[in-house]
């Protein structure tokens, strides 16, 4: 299965390690510590995000 993630430059680095999912608490569909990549099956985003964000992977 081929996905995608959209993120920002500064976090490219740590994107794929699920760190910033594990810090929040109550803001996503995880609880605090768990470690989880958010990505999605399709590239397809709403206009506003596009210039702010960078693509990861192939």
């Amino acid at each position: 299965m081929k996905v995608y993630r959209i993120e920002r430059e500064k976090y490219l680095k740590s994107t794929l390690t699920g760190q910033g999912a594990a810090l929040t608490d109550g803001f996503r569909w995880n609880s605090r510590n768990t470690y989880l990549v958010y990505t999605s099956a399709s590239r397809a985003l709403p206009d506003p995000i596009i210039p702010t964000a960078k693509a990861v992977g192939n």
